[in-house]
């Protein structure tokens, strides 16, 4: 069983960024990558130009999307509700849970951003992001999240969520939102990452104390 979540405020300028703590507990996380491993596949990112999906330099990691109806063990399902009870937000029109594996020699992620250039005309684009850590690496060895704009980088907590929006209270997006997966130089660590995004059909985007999930 999981431990209770506690909230920490990481950048207030010029993005809110939060992290909670303790939102998947070991054998959870496990559980994703075992699930994960057999369903791995080189990362792709969307051309800027076509909208296509392309294999990329600069984004090193396998990954695999996990949903609710082909996960058994209910894992996927607890994860997802654990995550929406934590903003309130809704995920109807949220993306699969997508698991990222870097691997131990420079396994990286460079700076990009989550919005989307060719947003699903259904859905909208993405308003916001949680990035899980489902793994540590070994003291020195790299992998935190960098917020270039922020000048600031996240190590890696294990079985901990960092969360923030991805787009501006007009709806366009906030290019103070970039980031990238720092390198993993390590001996012995890969690191494994879960990513859930969420769309703005269903979420009023209202910057205000009561309504806004990081207040």
């Amino acid at each position: 069983m999981y431990s209770l979540v506690a909230t920490e405020t990481i950048i207030t300028e010029p993005i809110h960024v939060v992290v909670y703590h303790n939102v998947v507990s070991k054998a959870e996380a496990e559980q994703l990558v075992k699930i994960s491993m057999p369903r791995l596949k080189p990362a792709v990112v969307v051309d800027p130009e076509t909208g296509e999906q392309v294999l990329a330099s600069y984004r090193t990691s396998k990954v695999a999307w996990l949903s609710e109806m082909e996960d058994s063990s209910g894992t996927v399902a607890r994860v997802n509700n654990r995550l929406s009870s934590l903003t309130g937000m809704d995920f109807g029109s949220a993306e699969d849970l997508q698991i990222n594996r870097y691997d131990k020699f420079a396994g990286r992620y460079e700076p990009h951003f989550d919005w989307q250039r060719y947003e699903n005309k259904a859905k909208g684009n993405r308003i916001a992001t949680f990035l899980l850590y489902l793994s540590d690496v070994e003291p020195g060895a790299g992998g935190g999240t960098v917020f270039t704009r922020a000048n600031t980088v996240i190590p890696v907590m294990p079985y901990s969520a960092v969360f923030w929006y991805n787009l501006l209270p007009d709806g366009k997006p906030d290019v103070n939102t970039q980031h990238g997966g720092c390198p993993v130089y390590s001996d012995a660590s890969e690191k494994w990452v879960a990513n859930k995004w969420l769309h703005e059909k269903g979420n009023t985007f209202r910057w205000t104390e009561q309504d806004d999930p990081l207040s």
